[in-house]
């Protein structure tokens, strides 16, 4: 089962946007960890079989990023990181739609839509798994008969 905790925040920056570090600290109720998160707006977060679920953006109008960043349940080790960027382009994260405990589609502005796979983890293997499905991939009718709260176009 994968939960969506409350419990971790991203750290506040003072001053201009223009000034702030490209990473902000991990809340754990309220108090720091050692880990740095990229972006500014931790927009969703879940405890999933493989480790600590964190997505995040920069909070920028001209050109939004979503960050996803795998952890070690304890916070230990990162196990993962992917990217969504692209110069005055659009990755501005929608939703994710749970199908089972290790594999999510992941929705984007503009109908886009991602599989992620968490697979076993291995030393051999990649923490996450990425697959573009592409944009307007499905139905309403298709997405309800998944059981998704939300559609891909």
């Amino acid at each position: 089962m994968t939960l969506a905790p409350t419990r971790f925040a991203l750290q506040s920056h003072p001053g201009p946007y223009d000034t702030w570090p490209l990473t902000s600290a991990l809340l754990h109720d309220g108090e720091p960890t050692r880990v740095r998160l990229p972006g500014y707006v931790l927009l969703a977060q879940y405890e999933t079989v493989a480790g600590l679920l964190f997505i995040t953006d920069y909070d920028c109008p001209f050109e939004e990023a979503t960050v996803f960043t795998l952890y070690a349940a304890d916070l230990s080790r990162r196990l993962g990181r992917k990217e969504f960027v692209v110069p005055y382009g659009s990755w501005s994260f929608k939703a994710l739609d749970w199908l089972d405990a290790r594999n999510a589609l992941v929705h984007f502005y503009g109908d886009e839509c991602w599989h992620l796979q968490l697979p076993e983890l291995r030393w051999w293997r990649p923490a996450m798994r990425w697959h573009r499905l592409g944009a307007g991939i499905m139905t309403g009718a298709e997405a309800a008969a998944l059981g998704l709260r939300h559609k891909a176009r």
